[in-house]
């Protein structure tokens, strides 16, 4: 695309730049030296940079900015999921000293779990960015974890008290409700929750029994509607994709799809598995309900990818 502009749409465009500058969620300028501090040198390693970003710190002298690359270990292990594929870190610059504060960029890192890449409760480590902004005195940091399933959200608020940079996750307050059907509610996402973490350790087939045991429990057990039923089924098909039980992933994926038609991330999953039984047009049909669905940029941009090599 040619890029000519009409003085018009200079004009336009330069309104527009100035007014996103005064919002709360403008984009701070990357310091002019911190390209050329140590730490950041060593995290990169002169391997390709992914995103920067850079916001102000309310309350303080610090910026934060984040940093990621691509990420090459474990592969074997990895998710659909983009964030296993990332690795970020969230570095705090002192625009007093005019260097990156050891300190706290490694105290923060470690309360975010920067490196939980398979971590369901750390949304999948930073690797799982989305954006962040300014919300009073905090910055809200919002990422989104898809590993096998689609509910993984944080919005985690980052602040200075004075003496330390830390982080309260808002995210998902506890539960008040203390009715029995709720306890088994509780009780089952628990155990789904292990099986995730079974499943992102190499661990399918225990991973596989505890979510056939939950699908037995939905299908005929007491309090068959409690717990996240739509999650249990996506992952169980997800888990019979992964070890190639194409056959039985496909019943279960076309059970939630059909349940529950608003989980969209069944899409990515069917067009996987269709792709790899070979089934050129079903996975074709389910990578492009992706484009209109509400699915994640991350998740739109890899089912368009996956169409180009269909």
């Amino acid at each position: 695309m040619a890029l000519l502009f009409s003085t018009h749409f200079r004009y336009v465009a330069l309104f527009i730049s100035l007014l996103w500058a005064t919002t709360a969620f403008a984009q701070e300028q990357l310091p002019s030296n911190f390209t050329t501090l140590a730490p950041y040198i060593d995290f990169v390693a002169n391997q390709k940079v992914q995103q920067k970003h850079v916001i102000a710190l309310p309350k303080s002298h610090y910026l934060l900015v984040y940093v990621s690359k691509e990420r090459t270990e474990d592969k074997d292990n990895w998710s659909m999921s983009p964030a296993d594929g990332t690795v970020a870190k969230i570095f705090v610059y002192d625009t007093q000293q005019h260097q990156i504060d050891q300190n706290h960029t490694t105290h923060l890192n470690k309360v975010l779990g920067a490196e939980q890449f398979y971590n369901y409760q750390f949304c999948g480590g930073l690797g799982s960015f989305e954006s962040w902004k300014v919300e009073g005195t905090k910055v809200a940091l919002l990422q989104s974890y898809s590993p096998a399933n689609d509910g993984v959200a944080c919005k985690t608020y980052l602040y200075y008290d004075g003496k330390i940079i830390t982080a309260t996750n808002l995210a998902n307050p506890p539960s008040t409700t203390n009715t029995l059907g709720s306890e088994v509610g509780k009780e089952r996402n628990k155990k789904n929750a292990e099986a995730l973490l079974l499943l992102q350790n190499n661990k399918a087939t225990e991973a596989i029994k505890i979510w056939e045991e939950l699908y037995q429990n939905i299908q005929q057990g007491s309090y068959a509607a409690e717990g996240k039923i739509d999650e249990y089924l996506n992952n169980l098909g997800f888990a019979y994709w992964k070890t190639k039980q194409y056959s039985k992933s496909e019943k279960i994926l076309l059970e939630c799809l059909q349940r529950f038609p608003n989980r969209h991330v069944l899409y990515i999953n069917l067009g996987d598995l269709y792709r790899d039984m070979s089934k050129k047009a079903e996975a074709k049909k389910y990578y492009e309900k992706v484009a209109t669905s509400s699915l994640s940029r991350k998740q739109k941009r890899y089912a368009k990818n996956q169409l180009k090599k269909l």
